[in-house]
């Protein structure tokens, strides 16, 4: 009897543990983007944009409807949780992630950004056509992440269309036929931050990932607008 009550006790523990495992992978899997806390190597994930999940500013839940898209100062964060976080202020977003286990080389990127731009500025690069092969040097050997992974855009949804390759070396501003022209992407290990401006200027969306990751679509107010990007 005692051994039947046990073996009963050890079903059901085994069937909840399944059944929690399955929704988490349904939750994680469902989220727009990979969760930091998470490590995923499938090429068939596809993270869905338009799944419901919070936004969050300043420590609470706020509608979509309240974001102010037309401030360019800013940045909506995807791959911390399921939520979306929302900064209007370089120096909030760098207090909140480098308060946060795990967001450290997002936290270094954005003081590494405003080092990188304040150069281009005393340098006279940022004023240029097109960076010069100084600058894209120094940009590869101080800012490389390292990693040999990177991503790739695409001109039109679902992957279509001439696309670009993003290496792990942040790009102050995109070649021209590339500039305005990101409607989808694939990512590999590599976490970015898209801007709609160049030199890293403008509305902003960072996408931390872990692992594989593709975009099947951009959200309408960074599509065709995408114009730098900073790897991280």
């Amino acid at each position: 009897m005692k051994n039947n009550l046990i073996k009963t006790v050890i079903l059901l523990l085994a069937v909840t543990f399944v059944t929690l495992q399955s929704c988490e992978k349904k939750n994680f899997f469902e989220t727009e983007t990979v969760n930091v806390k998470e490590t995923i190597s499938s090429e068939n994930s596809v993270p869905n944009l338009n799944v419901c999940s919070l936004f969050i500013y300043n420590g609470k839940a706020i509608n979509e409807d309240n974001i102010d898209f037309n401030n360019e100062n800013l940045t909506i964060i995807y791959g911390y949780g399921n939520n979306k976080y929302i900064f209007y202020s370089e120096a909030d977003m760098y207090k909140w992630a480098s308060s946060i286990k795990g967001l450290e080389k997002f936290a270094q990127s954005i003081k590494n950004i405003e080092i990188a731009r304040n150069y281009a500025v005393k340098t006279g690069e940022i004023y240029k056509e097109e960076p010069s092969k100084e600058f894209e040097k120094y940009m590869n050997d101080n800012f490389n992440t390292g990693e040999k992974s990177g991503g790739i855009m695409y001109q039109n949804f679902y992957f279509g269309g001439w696309s670009n390759y993003m290496f792990p070396v942040p790009k102050s501003r995109l070649k021209s036929k590339y500039d305005n022209g990101l409607s989808s992407f694939k990512s590999f290990v590599n976490s970015y931050r898209l801007f709609d401006r160049k030199w890293w200027g403008g509305f902003s969306r960072v996408f931390i990932t872990v692992g594989y990751v593709q975009w099947e679509t951009m959200p309408s107010d960074i599509n065709d607008k995408t114009s730098s990007y900073w790897a991280f």
